[in-house]
């Protein structure tokens, strides 16, 4: 068994002698630790693929629920207009503003 493995050993020897490793000092730069600072980058450096349509739908059921509340609390079909001097106020509004200029 072991004259077998010496005999394969030469042989494979023989068959790659002409081969040449180019990329050694890749290989041995891959085999260092990697600091923390590159582990980071790497980390930062992936691509992330993300489905339309499971956001989409996952972002408008969230903002369905949260709209609903500001529109059933808005009271702009109570609110009045009025118009001076070509241009438009709500009532409230202005009563407030004119409120705070008289004190």
């Amino acid at each position: 068994m072991g004259r077998e493995k010496v005999l394969m050993k030469k042989k494979l020897d023989e068959e790659l002698n002409d081969v040449t490793f180019t990329r050694q000092n890749q290989v041995l730069l891959k085999l260092e630790k990697k600091s923390f600072r590159e582990k980071m980058d790497l980390f930062l450096n992936k691509e992330i693929e993300i489905n339309v349509i499971p956001v989409s739908l996952a972002i408008m059921l969230i903002a369905l629920p949260l709209s609903y509340g500001i529109v059933k609390n808005s009271n702009v079909s109570e609110r009045k207009m009025i118009e001076i001097a070509g241009s438009y106020y709500w009532e409230d509004e202005l009563e407030g503003r004119l409120k705070i200029d008289e004190d």
